[in-house]
């Protein structure tokens, strides 16, 4: 089974540098990712990566081979709401990046947040790329953001590249 999936793996990276993936390609190789049981998780408290807390915390998690980062995850938690972003990579460089608003559900007989119902998304971004320096092919967009800020190219998720780096360097 690993035999194959390192097959698949190869060819799909083959193409990624032979021509511009489809988002169907790239769906593909997150599917890939995601059921990738031989990743090894890192997980590290948000504060510890952007020197700063949040209200309600957050976390921040790599996903890596033995020497290829995978997959990264960072949930930060407010108080009104969550931001959630997956970056997910080929080779290191991003081909798919999800980015997430969520909030929590207003209850109008108390006229209060209601922290006891499940969290609603209110924006999600799907960036798919096959070239990082290149614009994205495509870019779903479902919602509004609320509360968090825009978003102005793919560079603004270099740092989050940078802080997985270190963490697995270390």
């Amino acid at each position: 089974m690993k035999k194959i999936l390192t097959i698949i793996t190869l060819t799909l990276t083959l193409n990624l540098y032979c021509q511009e993936l489809s988002t169907s390609d790239i769906q593909q190789m997150v599917n890939m990712i995601d059921s990738d049981s031989t990743l090894t998780k890192l997980k590290v408290d948000t504060a510890m990566i952007h020197n700063q807390t949040t209200d309600g915390n957050g976390t921040f998690i790599v996903w890596k081979s033995d020497i290829k980062i995978k997959k990264i995850t960072q949930n930060i938690f407010r108080s009104y709401g969550a931001l959630e972003t997956e970056i997910y990579l080929i080779h290191e460089n991003p081909i798919l990046i999800i980015d997430k608003e969520l909030h929590y559900q207003f209850n109008s007989l108390n006229t209060e947040i209601d922290y006891e119902k499940d969290l609603i998304k209110v924006f999600e971004d799907k960036i798919y790329c096959s070239d990082w320096d290149l614009d994205p092919i495509k870019v779903e967009t479902i919602g509004n953001r609320k509360l968090s800020e825009k978003i102005c190219g793919l560079s603004d998720y270099s740092n989050l590249l940078d802080e997985a780096k270190k963490i697995t360097a270390e």
